[in-house]
């Protein structure tokens, strides 16, 4: 296995300040989510985050495995639990901003 990297592109219909504090919340998700034991893998994620395209990426080589759910700390993964939270985030902010 090998890093990890997903990108998240904007919706049409989502603001781009919507989708930049709706990514920053999923960032952060992402980073409290994954699982610790030395640390080093959490502390590896990268954000890149526009108004059209957010990115995320983990340079470590187990990262996908923990992705995966091959810590017992994280058994559903990482990624896909953060990105499933997306749709709420966003009609947080749209409440929030209009």
């Amino acid at each position: 296995m090998a890093d990890i990297s997903i990108t998240v592109s904007r919706p049409p219909d989502i603001p781009p300040e919507v989708f930049i504090s709706a990514m920053e919340d999923v960032f952060q998700i992402i980073v409290d989510s994954t699982p610790v034991d030395t640390g080093t893998c959490q502390a590896a994620w990268i954000s890149d985050i526009s108004s059209d395209e957010a990115t995320f990426f983990n340079p470590t080589e187990y990262a996908s495995y923990l992705d995966e759910g091959w810590s017992n700390q994280a058994p559903n993964g990482i990624i896909d639990p953060a990105l499933a939270e997306i749709p709420d985030l966003f009609n947080n902010y749209l409440n929030q901003y209009f």
